[in-house]
């Protein structure tokens, strides 16, 4: 068996709740496979064109094998060798370790960010909130937050008069 996959007794349907990694660099190791995998698989091809003057062109395209895939905490896991997201969260490993999934979950999380700024956002809030993250903005009005929530608006009225136009101001 090597030493950067995870152990997968056939006990356990070949994935266990819990893989075993030998070393933080290992677990590491495996988590950049994953986002490496998620990329896709591809190859270029030349495509030749005839232009309407009869001349051809040539250009590279990219044609993949297999489509790249979004990151996702239950790919995640199951590329790791856990059997569910509860368990790679729930397992407990040396802080090293835990400093890698932690790691990879929030690459994953980044990606979610990310997709906020497209068009078709709804499944990035979706899995926000279901990440914790809160869209609501949480304040104690009934403490030192009452005095920021209620600012004092001050009009001073001893400046000179907005100009109509460029002709008004004096250079």
């Amino acid at each position: 068996m090597s030493e950067d996959k995870p152990n997968q007794p056939a006990a356990a349907g070949g994935r266990s709740a819990k893989p075993h990694y030998t070393s933080a660099a290992k677990l590491a190791k495996r988590c950049e496979q994953y986002f490496t995998y998620l990329a896709g698989e591809s190859h270029t091809e030349d495509v030749t064109e005839t232009l309407k003057n009869g001349t051809t062109e040539t250009t590279q395209t990219t044609v993949y094998d297999r489509e790249p895939e979004p990151p996702t905490i239950t790919g995640l896991a199951l590329f790791l060798g856990f059997e569910s997201r509860a368990a790679l969260y729930a397992a407990q490993y040396p802080a090293e370790q835990q400093a890698v999934i932690r790691r990879a979950i929030t690459r994953v999380e980044n990606a979610y960010e990310l997709a906020l700024f497209g068009s078709k956002a709804t499944s990035a809030v979706f899995a926000l909130k279901n990440m914790g993250w809160n869209d609501k903005h949480l304040s104690d009005l009934s403490g030192k937050d009452a005095a920021q929530s209620n600012p004092v608006v001050t009009v001073i009225t001893s400046a000179q008069p907005l100009a109509r136009s460029e002709k008004d101001v004096d250079v």
